[in-house]
């Protein structure tokens, strides 16, 4: 389950709606993990919500420090990054206006040895089914 989430997460990442083709699905690449790691901490620890028919999927701690300090190995080109007060934050792909609604994982130094010093915030486009009764 939580391999087919971290595939869907990677796939939705772009925020538009794929053209796929079911029969031409690979095996999720190994920064997959980075994702899934953030989902179960997530669901594990109560800090998933919700907005506009979008599952936002949020970790901290150990998976969102990996996952940041992955952020920080890609070339510039494949990610972006802003700092917003103390925090550093590290996105999944560069925007193409502006970052509201982007994957993205954070360092906040005001938070330095809390739990809370490293976060990772995704979105997953869940539509009409999330709010469904």
């Amino acid at each position: 389950m939580i391999e087919l989430l971290a595939i869907s997460l990677l796939l939705f990442a772009l925020k538009e709606e794929p053209k796929l083709d079911p029969t031409r699905d690979k095996p999720a690449p190994a920064n997959a993990v980075f994702f899934s790691d953030c989902l179960a901490d997530g669901t594990a620890k109560g800090t998933l919500g919700a907005q506009n028919g979008y599952l936002i999927i949020r970790c901290h701690g150990a998976p969102a420090k990996r996952f940041y300090d992955k952020l920080g190995t890609l070339p510039e080109k494949a990610t972006f990054v802003e700092v917003r007060g103390t925090a550093t934050w590290r996105f999944t792909t560069r925007p193409k206006e502006n970052t509201d609604g982007l994957d993205a994982c954070w360092q906040d130094t005001a938070a330095a040895g809390t739990e809370a010093e490293y976060g990772c915030r995704l979105i997953y486009p869940a539509g009409k089914f999330l709010d469904a009764e």
